[in-house]
């Protein structure tokens, strides 16, 4: 039986930031133009963070996280396994070498 991270994964890919930011968005009936205004970029940046066009800095990451009321750590654990998948490693790995 498949988990339903494996089934959501197939649905919409692996998760990003990008895809948080759009899912608050959508979750919240905000537009990309609205979302730029409140965070103070353009809605050109939003939309390919969002698309996968562009990536950010941990740091801008949790910066828009905080800024939309949502859990750090959430972006934080996106971010990191997305780095890490854009590098060729996988993270499930990682986090169990740490964790032996």
């Amino acid at each position: 039986m498949a988990s339903a991270n494996k089934f959501l994964s197939r649905l919409v890919g692996p998760p990003t930031v990008g895809k948080l930011i759009r899912a608050y968005r959508t979750l919240n009936n905000i537009s990309a133009q609205e979302l730029a205004l409140s965070l103070g970029v353009t809605k050109g940046y939003i939309s390919n963070i969002e698309t996968g066009k562009k990536e950010i800095s941990l740091d801008k990451a949790l910066s828009f996280c905080d800024a939309l009321g949502e859990v750090r750590e959430v972006y934080a654990g996106v971010w990191f396994e997305e780095q890490a998948r854009n590098a060729g490693i996988d993270f499930r790995k990682v986090i169990k070498k740490m964790a032996s």
